[in-house]
């Protein structure tokens, strides 16, 4: 039951970056205010990295599901901690529904089918339902609870 199990035992050398996902938020703060759901202030579009939700070497993966931008002092702190989901679903659920919204009325580069295709496949959307917020919202709990309980079982530490 851990996600992308392969990815542990092989690791890859290096981290990729995350060029396109920064490009994509980037686009999406120049046209919407989205929330830092750890803060619960507006987020810079000219000064903002990258934070993996659940850490990266627990999912072992850059999809944009997953990530979201923040202060880079908040990344820093927050580090490979998980975040409390009390405080913290419930607002990035909405961040990542409002930067999709967001793309989808204001497309970049990329095509808005190729920016919706992780959270398709990931998650179990159908493209109708990735864009309505109740069904967004129960595929994003279902999908990020039992991950983060997993994760504390595992031992990471719970630290925003």
């Amino acid at each position: 039951s851990t996600p992308n199990l392969q990815a542990k035992l092989s690791p890859p050398l290096e981290r990729q970056t995350l060029t396109a996902q920064s490009r994509y938020y980037r686009h999406v703060l120049t046209t919407t205010r989205l929330i830092c759901p750890y803060t619960q202030k507006p987020i810079d579009a000219k000064r903002f990295a990258l934070d993996h939700f659940l850490p990266w070497s627990f999912v072992a993966h850059d999809q944009l599901w997953n990530l979201l931008p923040v202060d880079p002092q908040i990344n820093s702190i927050k580090s490979n901690k998980l975040p409390e989901l009390d405080h913290h679903l419930l607002p990035f659920i909405d961040l990542q529904l409002t930067a999709l919204r967001s793309y989808k009325a204001n497309p970049g580069k990329e095509t808005f089918k190729n920016i919706a295709e992780g959270y398709i496949l990931d998650l179990k959307l159908s493209e109708e339902e990735l864009l309505q917020e109740s069904s967004f919202t129960i595929k994003m709990k279902d999908t990020i609870k039992p991950l983060w309980a997993l994760a504390v079982h595992q031992g990471f530490e719970i630290g925003i």
